[in-house]
């Protein structure tokens, strides 16, 4: 999956975290257990994906360039 594609999904899961916590708000109580068992689905999930992204995003390029700047990065390298 693209990093683009990724963003978009994981912007998609801020908004629904976003409205499971203003329905749970405003919820009745008998309501509160259903919505936040979605409301810890939903987190999780977009902590999954953040993950996901984040780790995308730390791998190394195709490029030799960026990838010896990576190298020099993990080492510690000022270069």
């Amino acid at each position: 999956m693209s990093l683009r594609a990724l963003a978009l999904e994981l912007y998609d899961l801020e908004k629904r975290v976003d409205q499971l916590t203003r329905a749970l708000a405003q919820a009745a109580p008998e309501q509160h257990a259903t919505i936040e068992l979605k409301l810890l689905r939903t987190r999780a999930e977009r902590d999954r994906l953040r993950a996901v992204l984040q780790a995308k995003k730390d791998e190394p390029s195709a490029t030799p360039q960026y990838n010896l700047r990576w190298l020099c990065q993990k080492a510690g390298s000022s270069r």
